[in-house]
């Protein structure tokens, strides 16, 4: 499964909104999880670029302006790194211990694809995660 940074909080509430019982709520619940503790991954590189391009007085902590905002030494700088991160794609492998969790999800996504009257946003949407799932 692949997909930009940016698209994996997305795709996870998705996930997480489905009404789901017995082992696809296990299986949709351990993906989640997964799409989780990666967001968590790369909301610390974030915190670790914000805090690279920070102005620090001399004790080495970040300065602050009058509206409470950090002043940065480089804005455009660092508003080219975060976009950088989150386009960088993000690849779970469907490793062995994975492949039945990736069928079961697959299985899901089908079936609301074929229960559920989509349009707009929510279609577009629809079909992106279908990409993720090579569906």
């Amino acid at each position: 499964m692949h997909m930009k940074n940016y698209e994996v909080k997305e795709f996870g509430d998705f996930l997480y909104l489905l009404k789901l019982k017995g082992k696809q709520s296990r299986m949709r619940n351990r993906l989640v999880k997964l799409l989780e503790e990666h967001l968590l991954q790369v909301e610390t590189e974030r915190q670790h670029l914000v805090e690279e391009y920070a102005l620090k007085d001399e004790n080495g902590e970040i300065i602050f302006d009058d509206n409470n905002n950090i002043d940065f030494k480089d804005e455009q700088g660092l508003r080219k790194e975060i976009a950088v991160l989150m386009t960088e794609e993000y690849i779970l492998e469907e490793s062995l211990d994975k492949q039945e969790m990736f069928s079961i999800i697959r299985e899901i996504i089908e079936e609301y694809g074929e229960s559920t009257e989509m349009s707009g946003e929510e279609s577009m949407n629809f079909e992106r995660f279908c990409e993720f799932l090579d569906i």
